[in-house]
């Protein structure tokens, strides 16, 4: 948890290990200076608002020209949106605990400056549900996991209990560092209490996935929005049949498509495959360029 605006710490009202509830006002920084900034809003809405004041009489009056209305006018919304910016800075001097929970670091104290968004505090939360596992997958592990899988854990800190959850988060790439993808993992509490830095072990059951077509890039004619033509041999491989294909992934060399192409092709053309149309009668030279 950080502040919005930066600032002096004017007080830290929770110390680590404190148990808080929802709510709770956990630090405030000092306000004179956001206090000012919303003075200094208003007083330029007020002057804005009697110069234009002043100054639709005196158009009214052709002494002063259109242009001059205008650029107040300006000056009056632009002033304006200063005083709301104000006014919503001036709300967040507090932090306010979002949750119920345990207070596992405190990372600042009073009369320190912070910057916007520096953490001042890390706290756990105590809903059911909402304690979070993380863990490392090699590359071969990662493309058989999904969002929502099922996972059965242990934890050295309760032994013989085990804990059932779900993933919540896959990372797209792999830290530099080890080379594995991060997913974390929602436990699902059983009244027990987690402590941060618990060690555990996993066993993820993935869904059983829908099954796909690898099709070599090659046999691609033709495009059309998200759906690719291709063609396969068909009577005895004497006949080129055409497909309408909806790729779900496409990789380098290849593309994936949903299983759902009746009858299923044993191969694709891909060498000859731009010229081909449906129906027309071919004669495959060479297993290899198939």
């Amino acid at each position: 948890m950080s502040f919005k605006i930066g600032g002096v710490i004017e007080s830290m009202n929770a110390q680590e290990g404190d148990y808080v509830t929802e709510g709770t006002i956990l630090a405030k920084i000092r306000d004179n200076e956001i206090n000012a900034q919303v003075l200094k809003a208003q007083s330029a809405v007020h002057k804005n608002e009697r110069d234009l004041q002043r100054i639709l009489k005196m158009y009214k009056d052709s002494a002063a020209t259109l242009e001059q209305v205008q650029d107040l006018n300006t000056a009056v919304e632009i002033s304006r949106a200063d005083l709301r910016i104000a006014q919503f800075n001036r709300e967040y001097v507090h932090i306010v605990s979002p949750v119920s929970g345990r207070i596992l670091q405190r990372l600042a104290e009073p009369n320190e400056w912070v910057s916007p968004g520096q953490a001042i505090y890390v706290i756990a939360s105590s809903s059911r549900g909402s304690y979070i596992m993380k863990a490392a997958l090699s590359d071969r592990d990662i493309n058989r996991i999904n969002y929502n899988d099922r996972v059965v854990m242990t934890f050295d800190a309760f032994d013989g209990k085990s804990f059932k959850g779900k993933i919540t988060h896959i990372a797209e790439s792999a830290d530099p560092l080890t080379g594995t993808f991060n997913v974390e993992i929602q436990i699902y509490n059983k009244g027990s209490r987690f402590r941060n830095g618990y060690i555990g072990t996993i066993e993820i059951f993935p869904k059983k996935g829908k099954p796909y077509l690898k099709i070599p890039i090659g046999a691609i004619v033709e495009a059309n929005d998200n759906v690719l033509n291709i063609f396969s041999p068909s009577q005895g491989d004497t006949i080129a049949q055409e497909w309408n294909i909806t790729p779900i992934y496409v990789a380098k060399d290849f593309l994936y498509v949903r299983d759902n192409i009746r009858p299923r092709p044993k191969r694709v053309i891909t060498s000859g495959a731009p010229y081909l149309r449906n129906g027309d009668i071919i004669r495959i030279k060479a297993q290899a360029h198939q």
